[in-house]
């Protein structure tokens, strides 16, 4: 609000002052002369304090202007409503100039009441009356006032549509807004920058994100700034065109505007979004080699995750072995012990998850020790294999694959023993034939 009403004081100031400006003697030639005249309804003795206040106005001289005028105001009763009129107007300058907007609009106020002001200077009365109200935060007066200028005006400016918009925007009146903001825009060839932002906000408000996304086309062009490539990428969001939201978010990133870890976190999810992971992964990395994203443990497991994602498991054991080393329990040396399972790695599979173990807090302490068992059971260590199962059996979730597994395991000793007494039987054959061979040998 702060904004919108240094702008309007500011456009309430040109207003205000060009009514008022008197010529010097030294350029008296070039300007035109004050708008103050002498009709048959000003006497000569009012019409020279008007002439003394607008000069004075017109000087920069406040304080003689105000003299003048209230020397005016010690005679009320003996000016005609003209004359009031025109003095009413003139302290209305005249506050405005020091901004005191409440005199100022007190003093128009009764300046119209009177009914007696020529046409032109009724609207121009009626159009400064407004602005006021509108920097008082009085909106519905503001609103009141331009509805009745706006019936007489011909050919209304730019500036007098953003007013009317920003006073029904501030009235919390987007739709009522949003047409006088559209005309403000479409009655400059180039819009000011807060004329934009007034109509970007109200198209936001009302949903209308595609129109949303036609004003930042034009904002990111005439007024490069990161929020508007930022709301142009959540307008398309909002639009589910997360392709378009992507492209904008590259842009951006290309440009050095992707400062903070919130707006680096949000080009990863959309590289995610739109199944592109080894990018996000590409992204992670350069986003914590620059210092946007901290080394910390849910970083490194994004990253992981993203390059497994990517079918590049040899690649995410290492920020994968980070995240856990760094992580508060063992779940993360699961999921690695996980990883080197898929890859047959038994002997690190059976590391990462005795540290699992070792850390604690585990969520399924007895698929742990499955798959330590299996990873004993792959190179035949038969016995370590063995405890790990019966570990294995004291689990709800785990106990009937443990049990299978140690039967798997009799079954193989069984195997072992039974081969076993093979091969030695076939070792005690050999010798007995050797043996019989021999004495055949020495008979003979």
């Amino acid at each position: 609000m702060q904004a919108l009403r240094r702008v309007l004081i500011a456009m309430l100031a040109l207003a205000l002052a060009a009514p008022l400006a008197v010529a010097k003697d030294e350029d008296r030639r070039e300007k035109p002369k004050p708008q103050t005249r002498r009709i048959e309804s000003t006497g000569k003795w009012a019409f020279k304090r008007l002439q003394k206040a607008q000069e004075a106005l017109g000087e920069g001289n406040t304080a003689a202007a105000l003299s003048a005028l209230n020397e005016m105001k010690g005679r009320l009763d003996k000016l005609s409503d003209h004359e009031q009129a025109m003095m009413w107007q003139t302290y209305a300058y005249a506050y405005s100039t020091q901004e005191k907007y409440a005199q100022a609009t007190q003093a128009f106020e009764k300046a119209l009441s009177l009914n007696v002001l020529p046409p032109q200077a009724v609207t121009n009365a009626r159009y400064n009356l407004a602005q006021l109200y509108l920097v008082q935060e009085n909106y519905p007066k503001a609103i009141e006032n331009f509805e009745i200028w706006f019936k007489s005006a011909e050919n209304p400016s730019a500036d007098a549509y953003y007013m009317m918009a920003a006073a029904y925007a501030q009235a919390e009146r987007p739709k009522n807004a949003l047409p006088h903001a559209k005309s403000a825009v479409a009655k400059s060839s180039n819009p000011k920058e807060s004329w934009l932002q007034l109509l970007l906000s109200l198209h936001f408000q009302l949903k209308q994100y595609g129109d949303a996304v036609g004003v930042l086309q034009k904002l990111v062009v005439r007024y490069p700034k990161k929020t508007y490539w930022m709301q142009m990428a959540a307008a398309y969001t909002e639009l589910d065109d997360k392709k378009k939201a992507l492209a904008v978010m590259e842009l951006a990133e290309e440009q050095g505007l992707l400062t903070s870890e919130n707006e680096a976190r949000n080009l990863i999810q959309l590289y995610l979004y739109n199944d592109i992971p080894y990018r996000a992964a590409q992204q992670i990395e350069k986003a914590m080699a620059d210092g946007r994203l901290a080394r910390n443990s849910k970083n490194q497991e994004l990253l992981a995750n993203t390059l497994l994602h990517a079918r590049e498991r040899d690649r995410a054991i290492e920020p994968l072995e980070a995240a856990a080393s760094m992580s508060d329990d063992g779940n993360l040396y699961v999921r690695l012990g996980q990883v080197h399972v898929a890859e047959e790695r038994w002997g690190p599979a059976r590391s990462a998850l005795s540290k699992a173990l070792q850390k604690g807090g585990v969520r399924d302490p007895g698929n742990v020790y499955l798959m330590i068992g299996i990873a004993n059971a792959s190179e035949s260590r038969w016995g370590e294999a063995e405890k790990a199962f019966r570990s294995a059996q004291k689990y709800g979730k785990s106990e009937k694959s443990a049990t299978q597994w140690l039967g798997h395991i009799e079954d193989e000793l069984t195997l072992d023993a039974y081969e076993e007494q093979l091969e030695q039987a076939a070792e005690e054959s050999a010798t007995e034939v050797d043996g019989a061979a021999g004495e055949a040998e020495a008979s003979s």
